[in-house]
């Protein structure tokens, strides 16, 4: 019984985002939306007269988007860098954490297609700490990111979203750049769909 009522859930939750899909709309996201995101990405460290060295990092992140299809967005978020692979000459850039605010601007883009696309820009005021040897610093962060949704993926309220995100983070006595992929939950309570 258990194992039909779950068949039952899943086929319901992949017919309704097709039969949508299927219809023309226009989709307007609304003036205020909510996002959840997570992120995986290898960075490449680097300082002058040093090698480049890469790093992995993981990164959550909370926003609040305020407008329709162009607008701001204020966001907090965190993350990890592991250390860096050590170089020839045995050095390498030690691992951090960092908590931040930023605000940003972004364009949305909802044509009458499959695809949705997004495209933001955010700075970030970050706090460091480098736990092998307890340093703390704050640094600058700037991400550019493009932003896709599925349309089979986008509910009136709820959309699941992938990006891509291209870190740019300048700490005090280094620099790291990345690019990574993002898993981002869009929550927009007051969307509208219209059927054309």
């Amino acid at each position: 019984m258990k194992k039909l009522l779950v068949l039952c859930l899943l086929t319901v939750m992949i017919c309704v985002p097709v039969s949508v899909s299927s219809q023309e709309f226009l989709y307007e996201p609304g003036i205020v939306s909510l996002s959840i995101a997570g992120s995986a990405l290898p960075l490449v460290s680097f300082e002058t007269e040093y090698a480049l060295l890469s790093q992995f990092m993981v990164e959550g992140e909370l926003g609040i988007h305020i407008g329709n299809n162009i607008g701001r967005s204020i966001a907090a978020h965190a993350g990890l860098a592991l250390p860096s692979l050590p170089a020839r000459e045995l050095y390498r850039y030690k691992g951090f954490e960092y908590y931040g605010a930023g605000i940003g601007v972004f364009l949305r883009q909802y044509p009458l297609s499959a695809w949705y696309f997004e495209y933001s820009l955010q700075a970030f005021a970050d706090f460091s700490w480098q736990p092998e040897t307890l340093m703390m610093y704050f640094f600058i962060s700037l991400v550019p990111e493009i932003i896709c949704t599925p349309k089979m993926l986008n509910w009136e309220t709820l959309s699941f979203q992938g990006a891509l995100r291209f870190p740019i983070h300048f700490h005090e006595n280094f620099y790291s750049f990345g690019i990574g992929f993002t898993v981002r939950l869009l929550i927009t309570p007051f969307a509208k769909v219209k059927l054309l």
